[in-house]
C-alpha cells in the first residue's frame, strides 16, 4: 500500500471494515480492498453498498449465519485429499446457508437490484449438500446406510450383541 493511504490511515478504515464482517472470507475482502479511480467503478460500489446498508436496515435479522470459508476444502478436494467429517458438514453447512441466502436476496430482487443480481451467480450446489446429508448425520457420524457394506457390518454387530 502507498505510503499517502497509510498517511489517510487507510488501513486502520479497512481494520474497522473487517470487524463488521460475518466470516473470515468477508473479512479478507474487506481487508483487501483497494480504492478506485474509475467514476463508474467507484458509483457502482456506492450502489451496492447503499443496497447492502438498506437490506441490513429493512430486514436487521438478515445475516451470513452458517456461512464458512470453505476454499481451504475446495482446494484440498481438488487435489483428491479426502476430507474428514467436521470439514464436509461444514461444507454442507455453508451451501445451505448459501442457498438460503440466495433465495432471500432472489426474492427481494425488486428491492436490491444489485444484490440479487450477485446473489443469482451464487451457484449453492444442492447436489452436493444433499450427497453429503446421506452420508453424515448432523453430528458427523457415518449413517448406516451410507454403504450396503457398512450397512450390513452395523447390522451384524447388532445382531453379534
Amino acid at each position: 500500500m502507498n505510503r499517502h493511504w497509510v498517511k489517510l490511515e487507510y488501513p486502520a478504515v479497512l481494520q474497522r471494515l473487517a470487524r463488521y464482517t460475518d466470516f473470515s472470507g468477508g473479512k479478507a475482502l474487506a481487508l483487501d480492498l483497494a480504492p478506485v479511480f474509475e467514476i463508474h467503478e467507484a458509483r457502482d460500489r456506492l450502489a451496492l453498498t447503499r443496497e447492502g446498508r438498506g437490506l441490513l436496515v429493512a430486514h436487521p435479522e438478515f445475516a451470513l449465519g452458517g456461512i464458512s470459508d470453505i476454499r481451504p476444502y475446495a482446494e484440498q478436494a481438488e487435489h483428491g485429499i479426502t476430507l474428514l467429517a467436521p470439514a464436509l458438514l461444514e461444507v454442507r453447512n455453508t451451501l445451505l446457508a448459501a442457498a438460503r441466502i440466495q433465495q432471500v436476496l432472489t426474492r427481494l430482487e425488486l428491492q436490491f437490484p444489485n444484490l440479487a443480481d450477485i446473489a443469482w451467480r451464487v451457484s449453492p450446489l444442492p447436489g452436493l449438500s444433499e450427497a453429503i446429508a446421506q452420508v453424515l448425520d448432523d453430528r458427523g457420524e457415518v449413517r448406516d446406510h451410507a454403504s450396503p457394506t457398512l450397512a450390513r457390518i452395523r447390522h451384524d454387530l447388532r445382531v453379534a450383541q
